[in-house]
């Protein structure tokens, strides 16, 4: 597989023709793709129309869907800094994975160094997404474990030495 390249939507050369034209699998990730650069990808690429009208509108739920032979996916991860989910769309083929978002990922970041996913000709796209969904699944449960671990601790301190202020930190516990 070829290098994979990340790109802000607004490089004007976040396309390259070579991309499709050399016949080597590729990872594309668009940081803020705007509807015509995810217009350009639907041409260039083939992607499905209903796929393509998922993507120009963020703030949907997790999903998979096959489209001919391709798969578009719909996940979160987890911005560590905001605490925030980051929504992910996700195209994929045997000849390219191209992801869409609107934040940072550091989740996808490190996979794309590290070449952990990598499109290839016959595969099965599921075993092909899984360190992708994994690793941006894993962020949720580690906060679920740090805050679950925060709540015990709060709640030891609450049955063995209440005061006053403890009532309030759970309701801020819960929403940072």
């Amino acid at each position: 597989m070829r290098a994979d390249v990340a790109v802000s939507a607004g490089d004007p050369a976040w396309w390259n023709d070579s991309y499709a034209e050399e016949g080597q699998p590729f990872w594309l990730d668009i940081e803020n793709p705007t509807d015509e650069i995810i217009d350009q990808l639907a041409t260039r690429l083939g992607l499905h129309p209903l796929a393509v009208a998922n993507s120009k509108q963020f703030g949907q739920r997790a999903k998979l869907r096959v489209y001919g032979n391709g798969v578009m996916l719909i996940g979160f991860g987890l911005d560590k800094q905001l605490r925030e989910p980051v929504e992910v769309h996700c195209y994929y083929t045997t000849g390219f994975l191209i992801t869409l978002r609107r934040a940072p990922s550091p989740a996808l970041d490190a996979l794309r160094q590290a070449g952990s996913v990598r499109p290839q000709p016959g595969s099965d796209p599921i075993r092909a997404l899984h360190p992708l969904i994994s690793s941006l699944y894993t962020q949720f449960s580690a906060l679920a474990l740090q805050l679950g671990e925060q709540l015990d601790g709060l709640e030891q301190r609450v049955l063995h030495n209440p005061d006053d202020q403890e009532p309030r930190s759970p309701a801020s516990t819960r929403r940072s």
